[in-house]
């Protein structure tokens, strides 16, 4: 089956939905429409002035079935074309087999090998490789998950039909299953009843990480060590370099209703995911280990840890009865059961109340007793068995992605300013010069102290409570669960070193800030070109260079995309935004700190959005170093991961491209940018700014012309 064919199927399959669940003339009259759309969009005026008509003198009802109409029909026309895409990738591998395909991991280490870098130089990649896709939610991207659940399912039929060779008989039997799920669509309301809460956004974004993250990873990660034994066989591959974290629950910039009660929510949910899935693997994986003792001997310290845990949950206690003499069936059932208990915590409670608490598990509690029974089976079976289960947990964690926090540094300097008026320590902080609140902050942290009436006196304002609310939050997350929940702390509108010590300062009086990693984000033009003064000032301050100690040495740099644009139109914000990374680069350099630099894209070119593969080769050279940090927004999220064989491709070439770029000579002459094209980027880009400022900002006009063309007014409201 043909593309072509496969579309006019699914078309007959919508048809007849259309048919019998509204009637075969609303059918008609959807046909009528798209044919008079086809003819117009052909240059026929005619046929402009009869669809004008035809859809003017529609009824309510019938424009809502017309409107759903197309709606579906886009959707399965995506859907085959999608199928399209995946058999051009699986033809494009059968033909180059056994070569690697291009923009794999393979073919990346297949390169590197070719261009002689050596072992030793692969070996210090790995040591720094680290990936991080970061989901946020979006307003474009409004579909609800019970929409997106129906639609993967039909995803998964369509390959099936298309990329398979199917009898007659399970072709009609994939036709009639498609045509149930396309009724049940038709049948679904596509808009939530009311506007999504905070936790609605998070638990679409969790869905994409159970649906397809939690697959595809792994299986990322099986390629790189694949591609490493063929080619740098003496080269170990890192055990946690390609992870996710999320912005949605804990971006509060702008969102009042992100609060420290939702961003707790937002924790349990994240672990809530993460410790079902790992619970569903170890007791399937222990319904497969009925190893016998006798041809298997467990090991002493597995014997021992398993000693520990009796007396044993009444469940496991009836397996070991039923099961005797298979130790690593009750082991891995036991483990499971630890994980069920922990699911009936009350995290959200936990999180929000002052009395002290301890976590039911810790994720050291399953990968040890993990990696005693993989020391003690044969390798097939942990290769093919036990090796993604473990993969998982070293990936997800007990978290599934990491919860970074963003605030607005005006926001979080107003907060300090009324906690340090409440506490007689400054009258006007935050309407001070910013060497004043250098001074200040300085002072503070170098004492070391945490004043004594600071929990009787943090502020009167809703707003300052709960800033302050959400540092104690981050305290409670770190002692009760552990670091690895939470990413870092982003400072948008980062505008000087004060913005960055003003958090530091508060993470150290509510008890978080070890390991703390704080980064400014840079977003408009004076800001990013403002970023390489603001690091040096940072690195120069003795606080902060012992607050970094506590890091590792790390620093991470936020730059945005989108506000950059939005203030100096395109070609400025891209021509900054490239300098800006070269001179933060420089700067961490000398002052010999590792930086990881962290893309704020979105998904259309106006914000920073196009081929990620070809943006990681546009950065400056020597800016990546094995670190690479992007945020997936909604609609990208939507287009990239829905399908799991497309979101494969698409993590694959960012793997691979990270690892080219990374391993290149930054002082190659052939990726120096001549004097010469440094000057014509810049005239350039002054032309083009100020092209920019004229229509946006100086046309009075312009706004009524935007509201009038675009669907800006419709879009505010979904």
């Amino acid at each position: 089956m043909d593309l072509p064919s496969l579309i006019h199927l699914l078309g007959e399959l919508l048809g007849q939905v259309i048919g019998e669940q509204e009637s075969p003339e609303l059918f008609d009259t959807e046909e009528k429409i798209r044919a008079l759309t086809k003819a117009r969009r052909a240059g026929d005026a005619r046929a402009g002035a009869e669809l004008a008509r035809e859809i003017g003198a529609l009824s309510a009802d019938a424009a809502r079935g017309v409107a759903s109409s197309f709606t579906l029909y886009f959707d399965l026309v995506n859907l085959a074309e999608e199928a399209q895409r995946v058999r051009a990738l699986r033809d494009r591998e059968r033909e180059q087999y056994p070569a690697p395909t291009s923009e794999s991991i393979g073919e990346a280490l297949a390169l590197l090998k070719q261009r002689g870098v050596p072992a030793e130089r692969v070996a210090d990649l790995m040591q720094l490789l680290r990936i991080e896709l970061v989901l946020t939610a979006h307003p474009t991207e409004a579909k609800r998950r019970t929409i997106l659940s129906k639609l993967q399912r039909m995803s998964e039929m369509v390959h099936r039909l298309y990329n398979t060779e199917p009898l007659p008989r399970e072709r009609e039997a994939f036709s009639n299953a498609l045509t149930t799920e396309i009724t049940t669509l038709w049948l679904t309301q596509r808009a939530r009843a009311g506007r999504p809460a905070v936790t609605d956004e998070v638990r679409t974004g969790l869905y994409y990480v159970d649906a397809v993250f939690w697959e595809a990873l792994p299986r990322i990660y099986a390629e790189l060590d694949a591609a490493l034994a063929t080619y740098y066989p003496t080269v170990t591959p890192p055990r946690q370099w390609l992870t996710l974290g999320s912005w949605i629950g804990g971006d509060r910039d702008g969102n009042p209703n992100v609060t420290s009660a939702v961003t707790a929510e937002t924790l349990r949910l994240h672990r809530g995911l993460a410790v079902e899935r790992h619970r569903r693997a170890l007791q399937d994986l222990a319904r497969h280990f009925s190893l016998s003792a006798a041809r298997v001997p467990p090991p002493r310290e597995l014997k021992d840890w398993l000693d520990t845990r009796r007396p044993l949950p009444a469940h496991v206690a009836f397996l070991e009865t039923r099961y005797a003499g298979e130790p690593y069936r009750l082991v891995l059932s036991l483990l499971a059961s630890d994980l069920e208990a922990a699911s009936h915590e009350d995290m959200t409670a936990r999180l929000l109340e002052d009395a002290p608490h301890q976590a039911r598990i810790q994720l050291s509690a399953l990968t040890a007793p993990l990696d005693l029974i993989a020391r003690a089976i044969p390798m097939r079976l942990v290769i093919d068995q036990l090796q993604t289960p473990r993969q998982q947990l070293d990936i997800f964690g007990l978290h599934g992605a990491r919860l970074d926090l963003r605030q607005d540094s005006t926001r979080l300097t107003t907060a300090l300013g009324e906690i340090l008026r409440a506490l007689k320590i400054d009258s006007a902080f935050e309407d001070s010069a910013e060497e004043h609140r250098l001074g200040v902050l300085r002072q503070l942290l170098s004492n070391g102290e945490r004043p004594d009436s600071l929990a009787t006196n943090a502020g009167i304002t809703t707003e300052t409570a709960e800033t302050w609310s959400l540092f104690k939050l981050i305290a409670r997350v770190q002692h009760i669960y552990g670091r690895e929940l939470l990413g870092p702390f982003i400072i948008s509108m980062t505008r000087g070193p004060a913005d960055v010590l003003t958090v530091l300062l508060l993470a150290r009086w509510a008890g978080c800030a070890e390991a703390f990693d704080i980064v400014p984000l840079f977003e408009t033009l004076d800001d990013l070109r403002a970023a390489p003064r603001i690091l040096a000032d940072l690195f120069s301050s003795e606080v902060y260079r012992a607050h970094l100690e506590s890091c590792q040495g790390e620093q991470m740099v936020m730059i945005g995309y989108s506000d950059s644009n939005k203030d100096g139109g395109y070609l400025a914000a891209n021509w900054a935004l490239y300098q800006a990374q070269e001179e933060i680069a420089r700067v961490c350099k000398e002052s010999g700190i590792q930086l990881t630099l962290f893309h704020g894209r979105g998904g259309t070119v106006a914000r920073g959005g196009g081929p990620a593969n070809r943006a990681i080769r546009a950065q400056p050279p020597g800016t990546l170093n094995g670190r690479f940090r992007v945020t997936e927004q909604g609609e990208a999220i939507a287009s990239r991961y829905s399908d799991r064989e497309l979101a494969h491709r698409h993590l694959e070439q960012i793997v691979s491209t990270v690892l080219v770029a990374s391993a290149a000579d930054s002082n190659a002459p052939e990726l120096q940018v001549r004097a010469e094209w440094r000057e014509a980027m810049d005239v350039m880009s002054e032309a083009a700014h100020l092209t920019y400022r004229a229509l946006v900002y100086d046309t009075p006009e312009f706004m009524q012309y935007w509201r009038a063309a675009t669907p800006v007014e419709e879009i505010s409201h979904l």
